[in-house]
């Protein structure tokens, strides 16, 4: 996308968000599921407790996957600051070293490779109502047209 499409489309997220959850820091996977169906007209479904298996096969029909984490698990660098906690990262493809993971809210976010127990152990959902992670509740969120 362009900066100013781009802008836009980030502008029209937080609206959303701000109108329907009351704010913009943190959204879990239901959530979120609902803004990407209102914003950008796309399909989603939730995995709970997902296995390698499941990441594979839906990145075999060519769909995209969301996974909430605890920034903090992946043990990446860019996540060891205290302040980052919740995060979503995008799974697009795998390869035979592990999942090939993007995060556009980093540096250094493209294309970083993590095996399956790397994603599995930080995955955890964001409660909204309090505000916490659930470290217990592992779910992928899957996106496609």
């Amino acid at each position: 996308l362009d900066p100013k499409t781009a802008k836009q489309k980030i502008d029209e997220l937080n609206a959303w968000e701000k109108t329907n959850t009351g704010n913009n820091i943190n959204t879990g996977a239901s959530n979120t599921a609902k803004m990407i169906e209102a914003v950008f007209h796309l399909r989603t479904k939730q995995i709970p407790n997902f296995t390698e298996d499941d990441l594979k096969r839906e990145l075999s029909n060519n769909r995209l996957i969301l996974l909430p984490i605890n920034a903090q698990g992946l043990n990446h660098p860019n996540y060891q600051r205290n302040d980052v906690i919740y995060h979503m990262v995008v799974i697009r493809g795998w390869n035979k070293e592990g999942f090939i993971v993007h995060d556009p809210g980093t540096e250094k976010g493209q294309n970083n490779i993590y095996a399956f127990d790397k994603l599995y152990a930080p995955a955890a959902d964001w409660d909204n109502t309090e505000n916490k992670l659930l470290p217990n509740q592992k779910v992928a969120l899957v996106v496609w047209k």
